[in-house]
């Protein structure tokens, strides 16, 4: 029996057989499905049902809340102040940044820091990636209260 179950809604299940990872089925750009079983790739077609009609495959019916990694109001968890596009989390800086529109090359940090200006600690909210890489800070952070200085 393979156990499907969900990571990112509508988007991206694992596939397990007594526990062991043996695959995953994701979503494709073209609104299409495809199933990586032990190393080979398979085309589901354009509709989820076609695994669930498929002997031995049973779905996770744990009732699961899959939150997605960004949304309109927060990118990777940290509250955003625009609609969110071309979102991405930069592991060199651990910042979730993102665009504030589809073709813009501005890019904003998600979340809340604080950063030395004119030798002052101000609270920002979602600065420029530009002023993250020209001032000191602290962050990101979720709530501005989560600062806490001792």
């Amino acid at each position: 029996m393979i156990k499907v179950t969900p990571v990112v809604d509508d988007e991206f299940w694992i596939l397990k057989d007594h526990e062991e990872k043996i695959g995953e089925v994701f979503a494709e750009s073209d609104g299409t499905y495809s199933m990586k079983l032990r190393g080979t790739v398979h085309n589901i077609g354009d509709d989820i049902n076609t695994l669930k009609q498929l002997d031995g495959v049973e779905f996770d019916d744990i009732e699961t809340k899959v939150v997605p990694l960004h949304s309109q109001e927060s990118v990777y968890g940290f509250p955003a102040d625009a609609k969110a596009y071309n979102a991405i989390y930069d592991v060199k800086n651990r910042l979730a940044i993102y665009t504030k529109s589809a073709k813009s090359k501005s890019w904003f940090a998600a979340g809340y820091f604080m950063m030395k200006q004119n030798g002052d600690w101000e609270t920002c909210f979602c600065p420029k990636l530009i002023l993250l890489e020209r001032y000191d800070y602290f962050g990101p952070v979720k709530d501005p209260e989560d600062f806490v200085f001792k």
